[in-house]
């Protein structure tokens, strides 16, 4: 899959600095939390692998093989494994498992309800895992897809709530060796 994003977006993508990246994120999600920090730091890790980002529009079948990392809240039902899932998978596994998830992680829900009432704003992604953080350490078979850095709530939301034939593209930053 990332070989056709390639395809497509190589015309359309705009260089941008970090900087633009990080202050999107602070505007749109802000600093206060401990989650919000570890993204924070996570951006940065990434920054430092990849140094170079761009700005493009990214086609919904694409974001749908992105690959999203470990997520897991302490000591419940995982929703993806140390290796990694697409958003499809991620998606698939979560309908399987929604009532015994819904119970455990009201929270992780309560986030992907919220992602549904918002706009889904610009994603970031990166072409290879974040080596440098835990919740990609473990991660296979990424090779041909993109990877989420910031975004898997509001991905699975287009899915969980079924507003794909709302999006044909969603607009992204990538990092880029």
């Amino acid at each position: 899959m990332r070989g056709n994003y390639m395809l497509i977006s190589a015309v359309c993508e705009t260089k941008v600095p970090f900087s633009e990246v990080r202050e999107y994120y602070l505007r749109h999600h802000g600093s206060e939390s401990a989650a919000h920090q570890r993204a924070l730091v996570r951006l940065d890790k990434a920054n430092l692998q990849f140094g170079s980002w761009v700005h493009t529009d990214v086609p919904l079948a694409t974001i749908l093989e992105v690959m999203l990392p470990h997520h897991t809240h302490r000591n419940t039902a995982e929703l993806i494994p140390p290796q990694g899932l697409t958003a499809k998978e991620a998606y698939g596994r979560l309908k399987r498992i929604e009532k015994k998830y819904a119970t455990q992680n009201p929270r992780c829900m309560a986030t992907l309800t919220h992602a549904n009432t918002q706009p889904i704003g610009t994603l970031t992604l990166a072409e290879q895992p974040v080596f440098a953080d835990e919740n990609y350490e473990h991660m296979k078979h990424w090779e041909d897809h993109l990877v989420s850095i910031d975004g898997l709530h509001r991905i699975l939301s287009i899915l969980y709530y079924g507003k794909q034939d709302q999006y044909s593209t969603l607009s992204c930053y990538i990092g880029k060796k």
